[in-house]
């Protein structure tokens, strides 16, 4: 879908940065190469990149299909409008961000998904609960709470060791 979405996104006269990621799909990163953006549109697609994290860290929404990739906006407290999802893992990854942590939307329909894009970016006070979210579920991240679940889990295994009474 991020075909459709690109192209609505780019015709638009509305100031927004466009950034598709096409990963491998390099058929793809061609065609997006040869669009010409309204003149109020930035639009810098890629292809595969090493720097989609820094992609991510800058963005201000999420735009595709669900996956890993939903943790890393949501680490960087980022929402996502999921548009898509693949198998039953990316269904089940799709529904804890959506009704667990709070911070995606689902869209499927394309037009409808630029129609949220374009909403967000006029009043961005309506994205701000899906932020909100974001960084309320950045307690589950970190050092302290990953040792905290390793403890946990040494003392669940070994409940019998004397070290650990």
């Amino acid at each position: 879908k991020i075909k459709k979405i690109t192209e609505r996104l780019i015709a638009l006269h509305k100031p927004l940065t466009v950034i598709p990621v096409c990963g491998t799909n390099e058929k793809l990163y061609d065609y997006f190469k040869t669009l010409k953006p309204s003149e109020e549109i930035t639009f810098c697609p890629y292809g595969f990149t090493d720097g989609i994290l820094e992609l991510e860290a800058a963005a201000d929404i999420f735009c595709g299909k669900s996956g890993n990739i939903l943790a890393e906006a949501t680490f960087f407290g980022n929402p996502s409008i999921i548009t898509h999802f693949a198998n039953m893992i990316e269904k089940n990854i799709a529904d804890h961000y959506l009704n667990s942590v709070g911070v995606s939307i689902k869209q499927f329909c394309p037009k409808k998904a630029v129609n949220l894009i374009v909403e967000f970016a006029e009043n961005p006070e309506l994205i701000e609960p899906y932020r909100r979210a974001a960084e309320d579920y950045h307690v589950n991240f970190g050092s302290e709470k990953a040792a905290d679940i390793l403890w946990e889990e040494i003392k669940r295994r070994f409940p019998d060791h004397p070290e650990l009474k």
